[in-house]
């Protein structure tokens, strides 16, 4: 809606067109084991999740190019087929606030989010073949939080982790405990929870077991070790009441020994991401992309795995049907059949070079520059005014963004806590 809203006003250009396709799956036994064998015993295979694909334009058409190119080559030589087969390192983003229609508080308590992260998790791995370590797990405010209890569920009871995982604005504390609840109130847009209040969120979420649950790691992962677990993007705002938490925990996370780039945003509220009228939000997503790109490319080298032949027929069932339709960057769908999905080559300039079979290394090549955002031409002086201070891990290096609104702070993982630092995560 706020997509929409900014479209008809042309306030900002939008993000480009998405293909999105529908999916439903139900949940079964998995054998699952810690805090979750309870509820993994009480599956019938009858209660269902729901979520969608997402996939950007240009990811798409090189999918259809490369889907295309390995039809015709069942016909052709076995040295023509190797020559024609398509690079398949593909990610996939599981976005917990989003991708996954988790249930929520009230009427689902602690740990049954997390459950249904975990199937949906496990669903991509086992069921879709997916390699774990092409999965990046996403997620904003609790979905953030969320995102970060999944992994440490997994790392817990020695399952695969995920590649890496981005956090927008997490909520890692349910005490509430750190003072910028207090001093941010006035500026964010996240109201103060009151306790008699009985949509009390934290209240619903833990349910009769407060008490029992309130700093438990799954429910409030600041409280919980953050050892072993894949490279982080931690993205906060300064004027948001969940910023100390969102540091402590970047500073925590960095101690236990985890790959952490820690991102505060000046003047950015909760999830500010979500605003792409602001400065920051553009620079966030920049960030995030170039995190997949640049970051995580020197610390997993044997990630992401190349795709199985079954896995691209999974895939494929799956995005490319007739409940797909395409989404435009206003929110609007313009589309909603597989056949007009397929014919609709005017969406951007590559469609005309798939008719002239452009090759996949020219095609993987368009797909490099962000059709969500638009990129600088011209990089501010650096003496610009600040509106986001970065804080990495490990080498403390600052590859690239629009320096002019960047201050650069560097934490190293052997510095100990600050004194006035609160540590959640």
């Amino acid at each position: 809606m706020v997509r929409m809203l900014m479209g008809i006003g042309g306030l900002v250009p939008v993000p480009s067109d998405a293909l999105v396709t529908p999916v439903t799956f139900r949940v079964r036994k998995r054998a699952l084991r810690g805090i979750l064998s309870e509820f993994d015993a009480l599956e019938d295979g009858s209660r269902e999740l729901s979520g969608e694909w997402v996939v950007g334009k240009r990811t798409w058409q090189r999918l259809q190019h490369e889907w295309q190119a390995s039809k015709k080559s069942k016909s052709e030589s076995p040295i023509a087929q190797v020559r024609h087969q398509p690079k398949r390192k593909e990610r996939v983003i599981l976005y917990i606030h989003g991708a996954v229609d988790y249930r929520l508080a009230p009427e689902t308590r602690f740990p049954g989010p997390l459950h249904d992260a975990v199937s949906a998790y496990f669903r991509l791995i086992d069921d879709l073949h997916i390699p774990p370590e092409n999965i990046i797990l996403a997620g904003d405010s609790a979905g953030g939080g969320l995102s970060l209890a999944l992994m440490m569920y997994l790392r817990d009871n020695r399952y695969p982790l995920p590649g890496a995982g981005i956090l927008m604005s997490p909520w890692v504390d349910l005490t509430m405990s750190c003072d910028s609840w207090d001093s941010n109130a006035r500026y964010d847009v996240v109201p103060m929870p009151e306790p008699g209040d009985h949509l009390n969120p934290i209240a619903c979420y833990l349910g009769e077991h407060m008490e029992k649950y309130l700093t438990h790691p799954y429910a409030s992962p600041l409280f919980g070790d953050l050892r072993g677990l894949p490279p982080l993007l931690i993205q906060g705002g300064d004027a948001e009441v969940l910023r100390d938490e969102i540091t402590l925990l970047a500073h925590k996370a960095s101690l236990a020994g985890v790959e952490v780039r820690h991102e505060l945003y000046e003047d950015a509220v909760h999830v500010f991401q979500t605003f792409p009228f602001l400065d920051q939000s553009q620079m966030a997503f920049m960030s995030a992309r170039e995190f997949v790109c640049s970051v995580l490319a020197p610390l997993k080298e044997d990630a992401p795995r190349t795709l199985e032949k079954k896995v691209e027929e999974k895939l494929k069932d799956e995005i490319n049907n007739a409940t797909a339709r395409i989404v435009q960057g206003d929110g609007t769908d313009s589309v909603s059949e597989k056949d007009d999905i397929q014919s609709r080559k005017t969406l951007d300039s590559t469609a005309g070079k798939l008719e002239k079979n452009v090759s996949d290394d020219e095609l993987s090549s368009q797909d490099e520059d962000p059709s969500w955002v638009t990129s600088p031409s011209v990089l501010p002086n650096p003496k610009g005014d600040t509106k986001l201070r970065k804080s990495w891990g490990r080498d403390g290096s600052f590859p690239i963004g629009p320096s002019g609104v960047i201050h650069t702070d560097f934490y190293p993982p052997s510095l100990a806590l600050p004194s006035a630092a609160f540590v959640d995560t």
